[in-house]
């Protein structure tokens, strides 16, 4: 999964101080209580960035584009000596100090203390004041080091930012540094080719010092050296005391993550060259939003589009939770119609998703005090009622024939896939790998079920599916990359997902994978019934992860031609779902 959180204040007056809590732009104000709700949770843990990891190839230039630097001559970083020159990757090489080496951070997952519920997700924070140094002798790593300044870590919200910052003490001890204690074989680094090792080391964090072993993948791209990995930590290993707010508290385990990239050193005095550049996205801190690609702005859903219903945030502002609800808009109109208001119920509701026949549709329904279930009503919006029970289900989808849905289990560290009775809602197992299942969907002829999966041990998500009964795991992508919402075109032919932002498509046997958007942050992305295009929303970005273009809904073509977007009198759109 790519994980997220959200951290609370210590009393209700610094609660009153910052009322707005908010994740991938929907706001949550949340004032004093004896206990904080899991809608709550569930709403600030939602569309973080994924998981830290090497970018793409095709955004770092080689040695011979990169005009007037070839692959042995100096950059200046300032600390060598003048005209020095080295063999392709041998050598030392140095994190720029201009902020554009990338980022150190964590993850953290929250979980309701007296359920002991886990959110959907879990918390980002991170730094891009890094500095560090590493030397290749030969085949080996021979030497290590990064310093990264996790005083000014920063998420996108600042209550979580303001928690860590006071219970830690991060203003009297302001440096967490990793040191490579042994030379590791990393054999004779051919450009452009990823590398995973494990790197032993000591990790000083706050006032403890460890030995570690940091997994890692690296890449030589000729003009720099790119390094990206996740090591997991026990807090009490470290003395990091963050109380119970509220109801709520931190895992014991936390991920320390970190993409960085290494340019060669200069002569002393030189201004710090930058880093190559990336369509990744290395912090959460306030920034401006990143450059869009053109695409035509729609004043209207055009005639014939059919139907999109979509959860819609109406305002910031409200108590227990925002004005929101899952809303629908038609073909050949600007229209919006409200199908719920979780807001009159004190709660969240999301995750719309249609019955085969286009009849009804299932949601995720987070109530204010209580774990989510999954809930039905008609295409209008009338008929509501729950469908489970207490059952903490969350993402579901419906087979083909309309009688059943998968779903995640919310509940518990590991989440697992369940199958639901679509008439009586009764819940039974499917599938749970050690490792952490989301994002289900069932194929076309009802014979397989595509999902993401964070394998245990591994470092980054792919694409995975099984059979109707649980049986036959099978991966469908390796990707160094995130790969993760897997959906099946309507004629069964492609399975369309997101890889590190974009919005992919391959072949239903994980071949053929092509790329139709750039790395614009995109998010659940859904065919149109005639397979002919998809819809998507934006993540937005700095402060609150917000921006005008979490207010559209997003087109492409399927041969990836056509990228418009459709902007909605909303504060928020997510996780849209096409009406078949």
């Amino acid at each position: 999964m790519r994980p997220r959180t959200h951290w609370l204040r210590s009393t209700a007056a610094r609660l009153r101080a910052h009322p707005r809590l908010a994740v991938a732009g929907v706001a949550v104000v949340l004032l004093g209580g004896a206990a904080a709700s899991y809608g709550v949770l569930v709403v600030s843990t939602l569309n973080a960035p994924p998981p830290a990891s090497l970018p793409p190839l095709s955004t770092r230039p080689s040695a011979s584009a990169t005009t007037g630097l070839a692959s042995n001559d100096v950059a200046c970083a300032g600390s060598i000596a003048p005209n020095a020159s080295f063999a392709g990757a041998e050598g030392p090489w140095v994190l720029p100090i201009d902020g554009s080496a990338g980022f150190v951070g964590y993850r953290a997952a929250e979980i309701l203390g007296f359920e002991f519920v886990r959110a959907p997700n879990d918390a980002v924070g991170r730094t891009t004041d890094v500095r560090g140094a590493i030397e290749i002798e030969g085949s080996k790593l021979a030497s290590a080091e990064v310093k990264a300044n996790i005083e000014r870590l920063a998420s996108d919200v600042d209550v979580r930012d303001s928690h860590l910052h006071e219970f830690l003490d991060l203003a009297s001890r302001p440096e967490a540094t990793f040191t490579l204690t042994a030379p590791v074989e990393v054999g004779q680094p051919r450009e452009g080719s990823v590398v995973t090792i494990n790197a032993p080391g000591r990790l000083h964090l706050l006032d403890a010092t460890h030995d570690v072993t940091f997994p890692l993948q690296a890449r030589w791209n000729g003009v720099s050296v790119d390094v990206a990995g996740q090591l997991v930590i026990k807090r009490s290993d470290y003395g990091m005391d963050i109380p119970q707010l509220l109801g709520f508290s931190v895992s014991e385990e936390i991920t320390i993550e970190l993409s960085l990239a290494f340019v060669r050193p200069g002569p002393d005095g030189c201004s710090a060259p930058s880093a190559p550049a990336s369509t990744s996205t290395p912090s959460l801190a306030p920034s401006a939003a990143p450059t869009l690609p053109s695409a035509v702005v729609m004043r209207e859903m055009p005639a014939g589009w059919g139907e999109i219903a979509f959860l819609g945030l109406k305002s910031e502002e409200g108590e227990p939770v925002p004005p929101n609800g899952i809303f629908a808009i038609h073909g050949g109109s600007a229209a919006l119609t409200q199908l719920t208001d979780g807001q009159s119920v004190g709660a969240v509701d999301d995750e719309p998703a249609w019955s085969p026949d286009g009849h009804q549709i299932a949601f995720v329904r987070f109530p204010n005090e209580a774990p989510p279930d999954v809930w039905l009503m008609r295409a209008d919006g009338t008929g509501q009622r729950t469908l489970t029970s207490k059952a903490e289900l969350q993402s579901p989808a419906w087979s083909p024939d309309g009688a059943s849905l998968v779903a995640v289990a919310a509940s518990g560290l590991q989440p697992a896939l369940k199958l639901i009775d679509g008439s009586t809602g009764a819940v039974r197992d499917l599938f749970d790998d050690p490792g952490a299942e989301s994002s289900p969907q069932w194929s076309p002829d009802g014979r397989a079920i595509a999902f993401t999966l964070l394998p245990q041990g591994a470092t980054n998500e792919d694409i995975f599916t099984i059979n109707r009964d649980g049986s036959g795991l099978r991966q469908m992508t390796s990707d160094p990359a995130y790969d993760y919402q897997p959906r099946w075109s309507p004629d069964g032919k492609r399975i369309a997902f997101i890889r590190d932002g974009a919005v992919w498509v391959m072949d239903t046997d994980g071949r053929s994978a092509k790329r139709l958007t750039p790395a614009l942050r995109a998010d659940s992305p859904t065919w149109s019934p005639d397979a002919k295009r998809l819809a998507f929303v934006i993540a937005g970005t700095g402060l609150m992860n917000a921006g005008p273009e979490r207010r559209d809904l997003w087109f492409v073509n399927a041969d990836g031609s056509g990228l418009a977007r459709l902007r909605l009198d909303l504060v928020l759109v997510s996780h849209p779902a096409w009406r078949p």
